[in-house]
């Protein structure tokens, strides 16, 4: 190979047709999902994200850009918070453009498929550019892309989590590209791609997707020859200097106010002890070979120390074996930095469970901040599914002694299996010693773990996989043994080993290709029309029992709530929820208990949507509406959303306000708390009346008349980008009531208005503007220079 190129360039046509067999084979698999007539969603009808995060927040932000407003606030969740900054709004993601013209749920479906697609093609690629075959890089593309660690995610939802995944073979193609070839295109490939990442809208991923494309470079430096190892290092350094900037630099638009809003918000709060989250419990290794083995949410739930879609890592029995086998027989300089890969993300996240190693773990920059160290596991798969790309390759040149040997390996691990799966002495007593280890850690919440039809239930999926396991094995020795004689005719073993492939992922996934009707996206027209007659005046909360109208929902019909279904949500806000008496029952306690009362009437939280049979939050309490399986009650001593007080208390110390505000003594009616001097002289005296003049997610106008200066209080949350004049002039925000905003009037009628304009996305906008526009400018000169030949590793 020269110049960084891919090999055998003259038959370019049989690898795109490669592409589009990969592409076809996922429309396939998702096909329930992909015709635009039906009114479905992919993922499971248990599962929230979809149609409690991703419908509404993608149909929020198309609204609004189709009226020509970028979507930088959310004022429909948790009193109003940022949504382009947070960074699973995906706003500026280049594909989401789509969502302008097309149905939410068709670019949703479309989304998930088609990057699967996108990572299948670049996986394969990868393969290509390391000198292997077309039959490798199919065995590798298909593994990854309808591996556990993909096709979980779309099962339970997890839109952004996939877009970005999908990214990660891009960049370690470009990585490697640069390696072989020293072409400035491919740094520049490579920076663009992880400006995708970024906007793809999940940290996490594009955060371990950076570092594991740098130990990526770090193994291949540490693999070359002493005399290369200089140039190698040196070269690794300049690739990760342009990509790095470049795609911070494309991304500006959203890293910099996302970086702001954590600054702000209960996640960036808690930075640092974040780094344990989500480990990945050693138990969990069973899940290479029985992935339903701690049960699969669909027959039986997920008794494990993690959900399925972090508990589960398969790739499928055969190409855990190719994997095995091409570092047993073909142990090179590639096959050892991707088997360096694959294990670093594992001991990572197998660490993260271990207490002693926090002090190590705390150590790594930025790890505390975006947490769950088990979401760096697609990396260890993806390089899994490389090698098993390699030993399928191997297989087919391999000398038959060794084949036959591992071929008797494995059906001596298929007999065991075999006689593990119809044992019949071990009853529910044995079961329970073996899974006890889950109850002690949570006594209470697996109370399950007691009763003796569901350990038999759960045994018997276990054995069920078991008897699976044993199958696959007989297959892949046999599939081993087909190769070693397979010189004659190739053909057929490639066959048999791919179909066996496709077969056994197949056959796992098909469970978990599931669809819900687009209706389970929003909220009752009825409950809709009552709520909308109020317009932005109060604000809504509903009983999580009630499973008529979601949480999140709300933001389809623009319908002010409490509470949301968000990733991360602002500090102040969080910590005024902490007001909240946590004795109370759920949301209908608001109604119930006098603290929780007067939080919920500061944040103008007027009506409680509850299940049709729950009791009353309160007597006395009116309802609204008994029907469609809800009711709704009414919180009678709320305030507006905007109103005037002629009383106030300055407390600098934000833990001493919310201790005032919780205080008995405190009458929230006609006087607030606020965090500094008002400049003006407050007489007392009862509240005024305030009107939204105009309500919109960027600005807010109120007018009012007073007959004495007060301090208009509007229950939106405070943030900072807001901005505020009175009668056009600049007027300071003061924070009122620990979490909301609060404005100095003096005696007359005044307009007064909000406008969210952060300098973090001016900036960071400018700077993704400029840095396009230089990419746009280098990249067809890069792309037309020839790169000096070099050897590629």
């Amino acid at each position: 190979m020269k110049g960084g190129g891919f090999p055998a360039a003259r038959g370019f046509h049989w690898d795109a047709a490669c592409i589009v067999l990969l592409c076809l084979l996922a429309a396939c698999v998702f096909r329930a999902g992909l015709d635009p007539r039906a009114p479905v969603l992919l993922g499971h009808p248990t599962q929230a994200d979809v149609t409690h995060q991703f419908y509404p927040w993608r149909a929020f932000a198309a609204d609004e850009l189709r009226r020509g407003s970028v979507p930088l606030w959310n004022p429909y969740v948790c009193c109003g918070q940022p949504f382009a900054a947070g960074w699973q709004s995906a706003v500026f993601y280049p594909p989401n453009l789509a969502f302008l013209i097309l149905p939410v749920h068709v670019v949703i479906n479309w989304g998930f498929a088609g990057h699967l697609m996108l990572a299948g093609a670049f996986t394969f690629l990868y393969l290509r550019l390391l000198g292997a075959g077309r039959f490798a890089g199919l065995v590798a593309a298909i593994s990854f892309t309808l591996s556990s660690t993909m096709v979980l995610r779309v099962f339970a939802g997890h839109l952004s989590l996939v877009c970005a995944a999908a990214w990660f073979p891009a960049l370690l193609l470009a990585a490697e590209g640069w390696r072989r070839g020293r072409r400035l295109s491919w740094a520049l490939f490579g920076g663009i791609v992880f400006g995708l990442q970024i906007l793809a809208g999940h940290p996490q991923v594009a955060y371990f997707s950076a570092a594991g494309c740098a130990f990526y470079l770090a193994a291949a430096v540490l693999f070359s020859p002493r005399g290369a190892r200089g140039r190698e290092a040196a070269g690794a350094g300049v690739f990760l200097a342009v990509v790095a900037p470049l795609g911070a630099s494309l991304a500006a638009v959203q890293l910099i106010p996302g970086i702001e809003f954590v600054a702000n918000s209960i996640r960036g709060a808690e930075a640092g002890s974040g780094a344990r989250m989500l480990s990945f419990p050693p138990e969990n290794l069973v899940t290479f070979l029985v992935p339903d083995a701690l049960g699969d949410f669909v027959g039986i739930f997920c008794w494990g120390r993690r959900f399925l879609w972090g508990e589960a890592v398969y790739l499928g029995v055969l190409p855990l074996v190719m994997a095995l086998v091409v570092l047993l027989f073909r142990r090179n300089r590639t096959t050892a930095v991707l088997a360096c890969l694959a294990l670093a993300p594992l001991v990572l996240a197998l660490a993260a469970g271990v207490p002693s190693a926090s002090p190590l773990l705390e150590a790594i920059p930025g790890l505390g901040v975006v947490q769950g160290p088990t979401k760096a596991l697609f990396i260890a798969v993806f390089a899994l599914c490389c090698l098993a790309g390699l030993g399928a390759q191997r297989v087919l040149g391999e000398r038959a002694a060794r084949l036959g040997a591992a071929a008797a390996v494995l059906l001596g691990l298929a007999a065991f299996c075999g006689v593990e799966a119809f044992r019949t002495d071990d009853g529910p007593s044995a079961w329970r010693a073996l899974v006890g280890y889950r109850k002690e850690a949570d006594p209470r919440y697996w109370r399950v773990l007691d009763d003796p039809a569901f350990l038999l239930e759960a045994r018997g999926v276990f054995r069920e996989g078991m008897r699976r396991l044993s199958m696959l094995l007989t297959a892949s020795a046999g599939a081993l043994l087909l190769a070693s004689r397979g010189k004659s005719n190739p053909r057929l073993a490639q066959a048999a080993i791919a179909g066996l492939v496709v077969a056994d992922l197949w056959s796992w996934n098909a469970r978990f290709i599931a669809t819900v009707p687009v209706s389970a996206c929003r909220w009752p027209s009825g409950v809709v029309r009552l709520l909308a007659r109020g317009g932005g005046e109060w604000r809504v909360t509903r009983d999580p029992r009630s499973a008529v109208a979601g949480i999140n929902q709300n933001i389809v019909d623009r319908i002010h709530a409490f509470e949301g279904y968000e990733t991360d949500e602002v500090r102040l806000f969080g910590e005024f929820r902490g007001l909240f008496d946590p004795v109370a029952d759920g949301a209908a306690g608001m109604f119930r208990s006098p603290a929780s009362l007067k939080a919920a009437s500061l944040a103008s939280v007027r009506y409680l949507i509850a299940p049709a049979a729950a009791p009353d939050p309160a007597p006395g309490a009116p309802v609204r509406r008994d029907g469609a399986g809800v009711r709704i009650h009414e919180n009678p001593v709320a305030f507006p959303r905007a109103r005037v007080v002629h009383r106030a208390m300055v407390v600098p110390v934000e833990t001493q306000a919310l201790a005032l505000i919780r205080w008995p003594g405190f009458d929230p009616r006609g006087e607030a708390v606020l965090d500094a001097a008002p400049g003006i002289v407050l007489p007392g005296g009862p509240p005024s009346a305030a009107v939204i003049a105009r309500d919109e997610p960027r600005e807010v106008v109120v007018r009012c008349r007073l007959d004495a200066p007060g301090v208009l209080v509007l229950a939106d949350t405070w943030y900072p980008g807001w901005r505020a004049t009175v009668d056009g002039a600049d007027a300071p925000i003061l924070r009122a009531n620990h979490a909301f905003r609060g404005v100095a009037l003096g005696k007359g009628a005044h307009e007064v208005r909000f406008i969210f304009r952060p300098a973090s996305f001016m900036f960071g906008a400018w700077l993704s503007v400029l840095a396009a526009a230089g990419t746009a400018c280098v990249l067809p000169r890069a792309l037309r220079r020839r790169a000096a030949p070099r050897a590629g590793g």
